[in-house]
């Protein structure tokens, strides 16, 4: 602020002397480093500009910085009195043509003092050793219904791109294993519950053959799940070994639903995992537990997320539970642009979930004009999220941590998402 005094230097002098002498507070805090990234190599910028933003929590920008990957940004200006501020990270493709695919994700009431590791993909190149798994005389239980899987094989160095075909009862499947040699598990699905094939210290690759009718040990627990009314669910049993590597004991994929599935699990593992997602049109409930035994039974609360106002400029929601942080994601699509803005933000009282996004700054819409203005970009969906044991900072660092940005965390949670129509 500028102060213009007219008058005689005797009546400056005494001002000056009276504004020194009254005034206790503290002077207002010049511009600090407020904010850290460090961009992993295995974050892709060669074909995106990538942007940080920052802004104060009402909207009003702070301060923005494109980055590089391998790079580390620190970001520097003045922040508000609340001593909170919204991160702002924009990809917007370097490509003149075709349609662009713009992707936006904003984070609120941040730290000052923060700093993020953001990474990309963690995909290592390299030829696998490959198990050939031919199954005879084998009907899977109809609950088994993710196509063209009807079956799964787990193993102690990872497994990946299994596939396959079928003729009648006989199954014959392909899958990647991480190295040889390595402790393999077939999983068949049988109307009873899970049957195991195990194979230890398994040198791959290799073809193994499976009689269904005499080989394979039902799970020692075996157990009925209820859930909720649907129209599609997964249910999704791992156990860890001591290096913390999965075995699936059960993996039920229904598109047609259904009020109970039949389960199970072999004792004897270092921890294990719980994951069931059960939709209705438009709402969905996810839940996931790791620890010493299977959840199997989890509760299903209902819920209601109701959207009063829907645009990116203005969005505000009532919930008829309470979240511990809640992700909103907005959309626009035309035939020139796919722009997606995902927004993470704590709990507000009185389970009220409320944003305002105010345009990007002049100097990044004049470069892109073609970014699209708030109040013409969309709520698609919002998913409140109840998970107690990391505080939202930790939750933050997550995000950014996951591969671009997402899907986030996914374990020890409730998730709660409803289609905002």
């Amino acid at each position: 602020m500028k102060f213009q005094i007219f008058g005689s230097l005797a009546l400056t002098l005494v001002l000056l002397c009276c504004f020194s002498c009254n005034n206790d507070d503290p002077a207002p805090a010049g511009p600090t480093d407020f904010f850290t990234v460090q961009v992993d190599q295995t974050f892709p910028t060669a074909e995106d500009d990538n942007w940080v933003l920052a802004s104060s929590n009402s909207g009003e920008w702070i301060t923005w910085q494109e980055f590089e990957s391998g790079e580390t940004v620190t970001l520097k200006g003045t922040v508000p009195n609340d001593g909170l501020f919204t991160i702002h990270f924009l990809s917007i493709p370097k490509s003149s043509t075709g349609q662009k695919q713009i992707k936006a994700h904003t984070y609120t009431s941040v730290t000052p003092g923060s700093r993020w590791l953001v990474k990309g993909g963690s995909s290592v190149p390299g030829t696998y050793p490959k198990l050939t798994v031919n199954v005879t005389n084998y009907t899977p239980s109809a609950s088994r219904t993710f196509p063209n899987q009807p079956l799964t094989v787990s193993s102690s160095t990872g497994t990946g791109g299994l596939s396959g075909s079928f003729t009648g009862s006989n199954y014959s499947y392909n899958v990647d294993i991480g190295k040889s040699p390595s402790d393999v598990l077939v999983t068949l699905y049988k109307s009873d519950g899970p049957y195991y094939v195990r194979y230890d210290n398994l040198a791959v690759p290799t073809t193994v053959n499976i009689d269904a009718a005499t080989q394979g040990k039902i799970a020692d627990k075996t157990f009925t799940m209820n859930l909720p009314e649907n129209v599609y669910h997964f249910v999704y049993l791992q156990a860890f070994n001591k290096d913390n590597l999965p075995f699936e004991m059960s993996g039920i994929y229904s598109e047609k639903g259904g009020s109970q599935e039949k389960l199970g699990y072999d004792n004897g593992y270092s921890s294990y995992r719980t994951q069931v997602q059960s939709s209705m049109p438009g709402k969905s409930r996810y839940f996931s537990a790791v620890g010493k035994s299977i959840v199997e039974q989890p509760s299903f609360p209902d819920f209601d997320i109701i959207a009063r106002l829907k645009t990116l400029n203005d969005f505000r929601a009532v919930s008829s539970l309470s979240f511990d942080y809640v992700v909103t994601r907005f959309a626009q699509t035309t035939a020139e642009l796919a722009y997606l803005h995902l927004v993470v933000q704590p709990k507000t009282q009185n389970s009220t979930i409320d944003f305002q996004f105010q345009q990007f700054p002049q100097e990044l819409t004049n470069k892109y004009p073609f970014l699209p203005s708030p109040n013409q970009v969309n709520a698609l969906a919002v998913t409140g999220v109840q998970r107690e044991e990391l505080t939202y900072e930790k939750v933050l660092e997550e995000f950014a941590a996951s591969a671009l940005f997402g899907p986030g965390p996914l374990d020890n949670v409730y998730m709660f998402t409803q289609q905002v129509n």
